[in-house]
């Protein structure tokens, strides 16, 4: 993995260096070589190294963010991180390195921390992207779930939804994790 940023390039020099290692773009500055097959704890690094440090101490990627990191969907336009509530960090600052700021109650169990870089766990962010992102849900979640990666199992998710109680429009997301049941089944 290579941080470009770090090499203090022209951007036609930056180009030209792409091109020339045959390098992917992962996120932010940082590229890997086509030929790596990129996991999570590659976009855990890359993710982290692209915030600020305050940014990646007290908050955790979230959301469409969260589900890139886990490989449940491509990489979003904008990164979303979750700040606790009762440690609200200076959200301009966080704005200008491209970040959509969500204030929420961080519950320990649904947070896991790889590589000093914190983002929701699989569970909690495919029940996001299942809430907040029902197209991108149907989209991209029937081949994931199909191989019911880190244990999100249907019944697990449905099981989370209706258990806890922060979920917004528990019915609706219910009805969302039986379509995308159904489509994994097709596809």
């Amino acid at each position: 993995m290579i941080d470009i940023g770090s090499l203090d390039l022209q951007p036609e020099e930056t180009s030209a260096l792409v091109a020339d290692l045959n390098l992917k773009h992962l996120v932010g500055t940082f590229f890997v070589q086509n030929t790596v097959s990129v996991t999570p704890r590659h976009r855990f690094i890359a993710l982290g190294a692209s915030v600020p440090e305050v940014a990646r101490q007290a908050g955790r990627f979230s959301r469409t963010t969260a589900g890139w990191a886990w490989g449940f969907n491509p990489l979003p336009e904008e990164l979303h991180m979750d700040f606790d509530r009762l440690k609200r960090p200076n959200q301009e600052i966080l704005k200008r390195h491209g970040l959509t700021v969500h204030q929420v109650h961080l519950h320990p169990l649904e947070g896991a921390q790889y590589h000093e870089t914190t983002c929701t766990t699989p569970l909690k962010t495919v029940v996001d992207l299942i809430v907040h992102h029902e197209n991108l849900a149907l989209d991209y979640l029937p081949t994931t779930l199909s191989d019911a990666p880190y244990g999100c199992t249907p019944e697990s998710i449905i099981s989370y939804i209706q258990e806890t109680p922060y979920v917004r429009n528990k019915d609706r997301a219910v009805d969302i994790v039986k379509v995308v049941e159904a489509l994994s089944r097709i596809r």
